[in-house]
């Protein structure tokens, strides 16, 4: 305990390389309270792909409750580029997904839609969670399915993400970096849900010129 509250000091120092060993050695510890404090240099060090790497390695146990803490200070932090976290969120919703703990994805997309982020943060963690489960061999939409009601309610919120996913790469008004986040989502959704959208995106922006996005669906 008298390690990690040294560490915890540590975590706020001005030189980047003591963060970065307080984030290592607060990473191997399970102290209550160390997940808020990993998420404050993660988030604080967004812009820093090291620091996040420290972080993402913390025990696996950790990663969900670190996810938590860093959605909602993204969110209150002005001061870091949306880009940096979304990439955060990202990598450490893949480390949760790649765990394969349906329960513990459960809470995550429980906290992210108490959070109302917005639409790059909660695309970024739904990203992470699809790419880590696919690594852990079971894609998140089967993960959450099973044969009891509570099993469809489950996956309710994921099955209107990606509804939500398709729309916007379907929409010519929506911008390119939503547009292009958008397919790589809808990507992840079940075949038949999936094929819909591949469908439904070859055959839109049929009037528009220039280059659309269309084409990375086939890609992802």
């Amino acid at each position: 305990a008298t390690i990690c509250a040294a560490c915890g000091r540590t975590a706020a120092d001005a030189d980047e390389r003591v963060r970065f060993q307080a984030a290592l050695a607060l990473g191997g510890t399970r102290t209550a309270g160390v997940q808020a404090v990993l998420a404050k240099i993660a988030v604080e060090d967004a812009d820093d792909p090291w620091m996040r790497k420290a972080v993402c390695t913390s025990h696996p146990e950790l990663t969900a409750g670190v996810l938590q803490n860093a959605l909602l200070l993204s969110q209150s932090k002005a001061s870091v580029e949306p880009e940096h976290s979304a990439a955060l969120l990202r990598e450490l919703a893949e480390v949760v997904g790649a765990r394969g703990e349906r329960e513990e994805i459960k809470r995550t997309l429980a906290d992210l839609s108490r959070a109302a982020a917005s639409s790059e943060l909660a695309d970024a963690v739904l990203l992470g969670l699809c790419e880590g489960s696919k690594r852990h061999g079971r894609p998140l939409a089967r993960l959450l399915q099973t044969e009891s009601p509570e099993g469809s309610k489950d996956g309710a919120p994921l099955d209107q993400a990606f509804e939500r996913a398709v729309q916007t790469a379907i929409d010519p008004a929506a911008n390119e970096p939503s547009r292009m986040r958008a397919i790589q989502l809808a990507a992840h959704a079940g075949s038949g849900q999936a094929g819909s959208a591949l469908l439904r995106l070859a055959t839109s922006d049929a009037s528009s010129s220039g280059p659309t996005p269309r084409s990375s669906f086939a890609a992802c």
